[in-house]
């Protein structure tokens, strides 16, 4: 039977799942891992439903289908790498970085709130003016570093202000991260 070839850290959670839809005549759906002819695991999506049940409502009949999905999960798994090395990097700069769409913040690094002095978190959602003195320094960053009609990387000098208003002098370098869509982002 398939369930002697269940991976034994997704053995418990199926059979939980297997005995849930049995006793309420319903629908099963997981995904877990089959040990394959060669010894290997496969990822599978499986799927059930109760066709007849007794009088009192238990399953006596299911049907159901198994889905090779082990290609799927190894790219989720190498995207997922992918995210925690770009996280770990971007958290371990030793300068800001932030990601600003429509002049707002939508995640900056702890760098950039240290040096702006507000507590982690705080940044996210705000417009970026909050970073500017007044509006002709906030007007003449939006047309170097926040503007997509600058190519691909723009420089641009200006104080900004901390949180506690405060000035200090610094060099912005924006990127758009994508030319075909520039409302996807800056960083």
């Amino acid at each position: 039977m398939w369930l002697d070839l269940l991976h034994p850290a997704d053995h418990t959670t199926v059979l939980n799942a297997l005995a849930e839809m049995k006793a309420s005549a319903g629908h099963f759906e997981q995904e877990f891992r089959l040990r394959a002819a060669d010894g290997s695991y496969r990822w599978i999506l499986s799927r059930g439903q109760v066709v007849s049940a007794s009088r009192r409502g238990a399953a006596s009949r299911a049907v159901g289908t198994h889905t090779d999905l082990t290609e799927r999960k190894t790219l989720e798994f190498q995207l997922q790498d992918a995210y925690d090395e770009q996280r770990a990097i971007f958290n371990a700069a030793s300068v800001g970085i932030v990601l600003v769409r429509a002049q707002t913040i939508e995640r900056c690094n702890s760098r950039l709130e240290e040096i702006f002095a507000y507590a982690p978190g705080e940044f996210n959602g705000r417009s970026a003016r909050s970073w500017f003195a007044d509006d002709a320094s906030f007007a003449s960053a939006v047309n170097t570093v926040f503007s997509p009609r600058c190519g691909t990387t723009s420089i641009h000098e200006t104080q900004l202000v901390k949180k506690d208003g405060s000035l200090f002098w610094a060099r912005l370098h924006g990127q758009v991260l994508d030319p075909g869509a520039p409302d996807r982002g800056r960083s």
